[in-house]
């Protein structure tokens, strides 16, 4: 008998530590619970964009990316409560924004990322001529007079000394560059415009010789000795032969040396 009693305190004590423990579990899967989850879709179809991917951001910080399945469908996991931007992006499309998602505990979003094919604009038929200088042209001047946006000439270029194309947009108010090395290679940089659309840090339509183009392409395929000039609107500053309604982030635009004929 005398065991017996002593058995029941230390069955006790045994169910307080197993209920302890399993509290602090319980306590853990709330604060795994926030999640983020959605379909990432083409606004023209409506079909689910597969393999697109979606990057969490706060502020200009990356925190975790993953990519939607053959439905378009995603779901990432939060672990902290705080304020969120959601990025989305495939070769192809144009990418989506979704900022200031605020965190709390146990919240799950249920969000629809809109993304927009790309119409590929094929290249002007080139006729030979006189060479053309490599002073700027007529637009680009008219467009700096008006003290619309911001520009980035040649002399600023030589001077800063970056070596990458994307980098020459650093100092520019409202614009900043990120290293994605998220893909195999070279690491991607790219620009964000953190205050030129209501979505908050997203990514700007960047153009090089009035040519719509990616992150991608500018980084791999341009550097600095390549480029003569640089324009940056913001949404609402946007010339109006460069929205063509997709310039919620912003414009930046390209001008290379070899392309000083074309209509800056």
């Amino acid at each position: 008998m005398p065991c017996a009693l002593n058995r029941a305190p230390r069955a006790r004590a045994w169910r307080l530590v197993a209920a302890a423990v399993m509290m602090q579990v319980i306590a853990a899967n709330a604060a795994l619970a926030q999640a983020i989850r959605g379909r990432v879709y083409d606004l023209a179809t409506g079909a689910g964009v597969p393999n697109a991917e979606v990057a969490i951001w706060r502020g200009a910080v990356p925190l975790s990316t993953v990519r939607s399945d053959s439905t378009g469908l995603f779901l990432v996991g939060v672990r902290d409560t705080g304020t969120y931007q959601l990025i989305s992006r495939k070769v192809g499309f144009f990418g989506g924004a979704i900022g200031d998602l605020h965190m709390t505990s146990r919240d799950t979003f249920e969000l629809l990322v809109r993304m927009e094919r790309i119409v590929q604009v094929l290249k002007t038929l080139k006729v030979e001529g006189e060479k053309a200088g490599i002073d700027f042209t007529s637009g680009f001047e008219e467009r700096r007079k008006k003290g619309i946006g911001y520009y980035v000439g040649p002399e600023d270029i030589a001077r800063r000394g970056f070596a990458r194309a994307p980098e020459l947009v650093w100092g520019v108010p409202g614009l900043t560059v990120v290293t994605d090395a998220s893909q195999a290679g070279l690491p991607i940089q790219r620009i964000l415009s953190n205050r030129a659309s209501v979505f908050g840090a997203c990514e700007p339509t960047i153009f090089i010789d009035g040519l719509m183009t990616d992150a991608d392409d500018l980084t791999r395929n341009y550097t600095s000795q390549n480029i003569q000039a640089v324009e940056f609107y913001q949404a609402a500053q946007v010339p109006a032969k460069y929205s063509q309604g997709r310039a919620m982030c912003g414009v930046v635009l390209f001008w290379t040396k070899s392309g000083a004929g074309k209509d800056r």
